[in-house]
């Protein structure tokens, strides 16, 4: 219908393009077939793809000359058909000039110039684009960033074979002597049980009568060529005790501590080479402080990376399975030719195939990398919110209402428990609604206003010793059992019910 349409006032607009040109100086009759071919070109340019994409005039009045900001697309027939329309008019310039070439017969500049025109403002559409997502993520990322409270200091302890727990570098400048120290010494450089842990110490109060938050994460090496046959020491990140969101800072934590235990094993760089700690140290302060990141050379084979995650509230991204479906929260996704250099080959590969549809299996067996390193990588970026995480979508899969839909919408019995997606699809017929029903479970699960509830198979049968029997004890769900004997939920659904031998839990 649309496209019928398109064509039809298409072709009402080749006629308007030759009396329009007729009227600019085009001879009416003599050169008709040369004014029916600019016509063309020029409709098909500017006119085409603005009926297609346009439902009414209102809208079409938008795309081209509404101020709202515009989608890829409509952004993209915008540029399209005003480059069209310059490029004619510009084309138009070389024909009175006495150059004398063939080039500069009618409409032969005209119809090249249409063309180069159409390239052009496609050309401008993608960096006008890429400007404004690149513009519209670092605001916001600031604009987070703004909320965030400032390092108070960076503080780097050690435990002293001959004096125990002390402070080696304070940066910037000197915030606490060695009795205030004492009073939290234990734990900074706590027992060997809590090595590798986030300790958080919320109230310390200094000598000018400030209270500081101090967070570290101590790290005990283990190696006879230190004294006492170990190495501790920690990291600690200070910040204003009445500061919100300090919780910010934690894997910033942990991640340098990370860093500065792989360079002590590798080169001893904490217990031989500290002269370069206090660099280090006042570099990471400065640029998570002004930039909410930091790129760091330290050595030919090391590079501290580090940038702050507004969006990290103290609580882990949850764990990931291969079967469950990684889908972009983010507008534009980062999947965009602008995003997808700035990443890591992984996420690169990864980013590429996410749609919302394929589960992470999928996705780790078109990319051909190990489960394992995409269930990580597609970790990571939950953590920084560029995508959410729902259930592998089946029309054997059982949905529930929760209490969100309530202030959704009044119904929440459009769903009844215990009725399976097929079961409701037949009943329902979303299709002809309009309704794609994987896009609404995606767009309900996403909201919470329902949940999927899981299958968790019984064996019934008194003596099976089937491996399956033995596992189906009402522990494993559905999607843990299919990674169990790799295969799909689907398959492993349909043979268990075939079998006979086992019931149903859902919850």
């Amino acid at each position: 219908m649309k496209l019928s349409r398109a064509i039809s006032y298409t072709a009402l607009g080749v006629i308007v393009i030759y009396i329009t040109a007729v009227l600019f100086g085009a001879p009416l009759l003599s050169h008709f077939g040369a004014n029916f071919i600019f016509s063309i070109v020029l409709a098909i340019v500017s006119i085409f793809p603005l009926l297609l994409i346009a439902e009414d005039f209102d809208s079409l009045d938008s795309i081209l000359f509404g101020e709202r900001q515009l989608s890829h697309k409509c952004l993209l027939i915008r540029y399209l058909s005003f480059g069209g329309i310059f490029g004619a008019w510009f084309g138009a310039f070389v024909i009175p000039l006495d150059w004398d070439r063939w080039w500069q017969r009618w409409p032969i500049p005209c119809v090249f110039g249409t063309m180069i025109g159409g390239i052009l403002g496609c050309l401008a559409s993608y960096m006008k684009f890429s400007i404004i997502s690149m513009y519209a993520a670092t605001s916001t990322y600031h604009s987070q960033l703004i909320k965030v409270p400032k390092l108070k200091a960076i503080i780097f302890a050690e435990f002293d074979a001959d004096k125990g727990p002390v402070i080696r570098i304070q940066v910037p400048g000197f915030l606490f002597d060695a009795k205030r120290f004492d009073t939290f010494s234990n734990a900074v450089i706590p027992k060997p049980e809590l090595f590798h842990r986030l300790i958080k110490v919320n109230h310390v109060e200094n000598s000018d009568g400030k209270v500081y938050k101090v967070m570290g994460h101590p790290v005990g090496i283990e190696s006879d060529s230190y004294a006492r046959g170990r190495y501790i020491f920690n990291i600690c990140f200070v910040v204003d005790k009445n500061g919100q969101d300090s919780c910010i800072y934690e894997p910033m934590v942990q991640k340098c501590a990370a860093y500065l235990t792989q360079m002590e094993k590798d080169t001893r760089f904490l217990s031989q080479s500290q002269d370069k700690l206090p660099d280090l140290l006042l570099n990471i302060f400065e640029g998570l402080n002004e930039h909410g990141e930091c790129k760091i050379p330290v050595t030919d084979q090391t590079t501290i990376y580090l940038k702050l995650c507004p969006s990290f509230h103290g609580i882990e991204p949850p764990k990931v399975e291969p079967y469950m479906v990684p889908m972009f929260t983010q507008i534009p996704p980062p999947n965009t030719p602008s995003h997808i250099p700035k990443m890591d080959v992984l996420s690169q590969k990864i980013c590429l195939k996410v749609d919302g549809v394929r589960c992470i299996q999928e996705i780790a067996m078109m990319v051909q990398i190990d489960t394992d390193l995409v269930m990580r990588c597609v970790r990571n970026l939950h953590f920084y919110g560029c995508l959410t995480l729902i259930p592998l979508f089946m029309y054997a899969n059982t949905y529930i209402a929760t209490e969100q839909l309530h202030n959704f919408y009044m119904n929440a019995n459009l769903i009844e428990i215990g009725m399976t997606m097929k079961d409701w699809c037949q009943r329902m017929s979303p299709r002809q609604y309009n309704v794609d029903e994987r896009r609404a479970i995606q767009f309900g699960i996403c909201h919470g206003f329902i949940r999927k509830l899981c299958i968790y198979p019984v064996s019934v049968k008194k003596g099976d010793l089937r491996r399956i029997a033995k596992l189906c004890d009402g522990t494993r769900s559905l999607e843990d059992l299919a990674v169990i004997f790799r295969v799909s939920p689907v398959k492993l659904l349909k043979a268990v019910r075939d079998d006979g031998n086992f019931v149903f839990m859902s919850k």
